[in-house]
């Protein structure tokens, strides 16, 4: 299938974007990346501890295994959220927020 004429091809990361907005997918697909690449950013100590469960309007919710690691996490913010803008530039949370409720055991479909 050629273009239509007039118009230049586009990258599918460059259109991927403004899919998965119009659709309203926008922030589920931020919040799979970065859960994918949350240990990778964080390090296995963090991560084994506090994970991202929640990305809504530009807020990332994270839950901690103990109120001890909350506080660790919380501590964190400023550096958290550096490393997020870093990786994720223009979209990238604006606020960030821990909450108590994981265990380690609990599968990750819920």
């Amino acid at each position: 299938m050629s273009p239509r004429p007039g118009r230049r091809p586009e990258r599918i990361s460059t259109l991927l974007p403004r899919v998965l907005a119009d659709v309203g997918l926008e922030d589920s697909a931020r919040a799979a990346r970065i859960a994918e690449h949350w240990a990778e950013w964080m390090g296995e100590d963090t991560a084994g501890h506090c994970r991202p469960v929640l990305l809504r309007r530009d807020i990332l919710e994270l839950a901690a295994d103990s109120s001890t690691w909350a506080q660790a996490v919380r501590l964190r913010a400023p550096e958290i959220m550096k490393i997020l803008a870093d990786r994720l530039g223009a979209s990238a949370p604006t606020g960030l927020r821990v909450r108590v409720g994981w265990r380690k055991d609990e599968s990750d479909d819920g």
